[in-house]
């Protein structure tokens, strides 16, 4: 471990402090307090049960997505903070940040310095522009995905911390104590964040499952980390079996989806390509097609790709198992939405365009670039680092022009979000004729006349007094 920082690292650490102020000042100009997407279904399955009294046990794992920690902010934001959205939004990056300095720390205290000054502020600045990424921005305005997101990492990489450290041979001591607290951090985990924390738990034992199959052998330190993940997994299924939790199909997925994917592996192969593209470039990319565009996500893939072989052929993991699993994550994600997401009625890469996956996309890059910053620490001969500062540039000047278009966009946002909160206070009113200026994005599915009147009646969200936004008075 290093005990002293590097000026790249140094760099990539005030970069993170402005990154951070950054997306805090963004966020408080986009976000709007007003419920918005799924928040309108936790009004009525969570709140209302609350304040009707009949709220259980077994409701905080009732929704689609058994996530529990989504009804115990949402009524405590409700019941002491009368449900002002921006509260969980800072809540979340609060979240972020904290996920964020483990991050780093993790990859500053792992490896040698670069010894090139130019490779030695691009990978650590690059990392940092990407995990507070605004090519896609939905995950700061939408405050659901800024928390979920937030907590989602927090507890994947202290668990990932944790496997790190049981990999690398700890005395007897040591391994007890990270055992335990592994398995702690892992239940609790999965209680908090369900079936997020689930894919994030499968990447890590898909990861250390192949390191056991190129180590060509079965050792304690691999063979432990993976039991207490799979454990947890199973557990917490049986767990949500047990309370008799209804499963949700809201997206079918069936042998022919599966069939489909292998027989024409090469359209959604290049479907991968463009999502990977899509996690660099700005959120528009999947909506204009061109050659400089299929160079682009050839590219992408390309460079993923060897990633992958370069991690596992410089064996790694003995530096951390953390990166890997980000790229392995990414990949899942791509998977499932292409069998859970697709429709034969709407064909191309449209499953992989959906904002909330972004930030699992930012994740997954970040992997890539730690892999190749692991790879290049030592590289003193200049066309190698030419070869990657080059590729590194270009990531850094699209995050960059993500901010600056984020920053463009933001006076709409917020144009849409007040033209949304008047057109659900008239609705609230009575003018049923408001309803069609309620855009979906803010909606969602599970807008309802009995959602706005338990707001207007309960004083909360833009009913509130206390709002420091749009106020919604008679």
């Amino acid at each position: 471990m290093n005990n002293r920082l590097n000026t790249g690292e140094k760099f990539a650490i005030a970069a993170f402090v402005m990154l951070a102020i950054n997306t805090f000042w963004f966020m408080n100009n986009t976000a709007t307090n007003l419920l918005k997407g799924d928040d309108w279904r936790f009004l009525i399955m969570f709140y209302k049960k609350w304040i009707d009294g009949t709220f259980a046990f077994r409701d905080l794992f009732s929704d689609q997505h058994p996530i529990a920690l989504h009804p115990l902010v949402y009524l405590f934001n409700a019941e002491y903070l009368s449900l002002q959205r921006i509260y969980t939004a800072w809540f979340g990056l609060l979240l972020k940040i904290l996920a964020g300095v483990l991050l780093l720390w993790k990859i500053f205290s792992n490896g040698t310095p670069v010894s090139s000054r130019l490779l030695s502020v691009l990978f650590p600045l690059a990392i940092v522009l990407l995990y507070f990424g605004m090519n896609e921005t939905t995950e700061y305005f939408w405050p659901l995905l800024t928390y979920q997101n937030g907590m989602t990492f927090c507890c994947g990489l202290a668990v990932l911390a944790l496997t790190d450290s049981l990999i690398s041979r700890a005395n007897m001591f040591k391994a007890g104590f990270l055992v335990f607290a592994m398995i702690l951090l892992s239940l609790l985990s999965l209680l908090l964040m369900g079936t997020m924390i689930k894919l994030f738990f499968l990447a890590s034992i898909s990861a250390l499952l192949i390191v056991a199959l190129v180590e060509r052998r079965v050792t304690l330190n691999i063979m432990v980390p993976t039991f207490i993940l799979s454990a947890g997994i199973v557990m917490h299924s049986v767990f949500i079996s047990v309370l008799g939790i209804p499963k949700h199909n809201g997206y079918a997925a069936s042998l022919d989806n599966v069939t489909q994917l292998l027989v024409n592996w090469y359209d959604n192969l290049s479907y991968v390509s463009y999502g990977l593209a899509a996690g660099i470039a700005r959120e528009s990319i999947l909506h204009y097609p061109g050659a400089g565009l299929s160079l682009l996500a050839l590219t992408c893939l390309i460079i993923v790709a060897c990633s992958i072989y370069v991690y596992f052929r410089e064996r790694m993991w003995e530096i951390s198992i953390i990166p890997i699993v980000l790229v392995i994550y990414m990949m899942m994600v791509f998977m499932g939405a292409l069998v859970f997401r697709s429709d034969e009625a709407v064909s191309g890469s449209w499953p992989l365009y959906i904002p909330r996956y972004f930030p699992v996309y930012h994740m997954g890059w970040i992997g890539v670039v730690w892999i190749y910053y692991n790879k290049f620490r030592l590289a003193k001969h200049r066309g190698r680092v030419s070869m990657i500062a080059v590729p590194l540039l270009v990531v850094v000047l699209l995050m960059l022009s993500g901010i600056k278009h984020a920053w463009n966009a933001s006076p709409n946002i917020a144009s849409a979000n007040n033209k949304a909160e008047i057109a659900v206070c008239k609705y609230a009113k009575g003018d049923q004729e408001a309803a069609a200026d309620i855009p979906m994005s803010i909606g969602g599915h599970s807008f309802s006349l009995e959602g706005v009147l338990l707001l207007k009646e309960r004083g909360l969200s833009i009913f509130s007094a206390d709002t420091p936004g749009y106020h919604c008075t008679d």
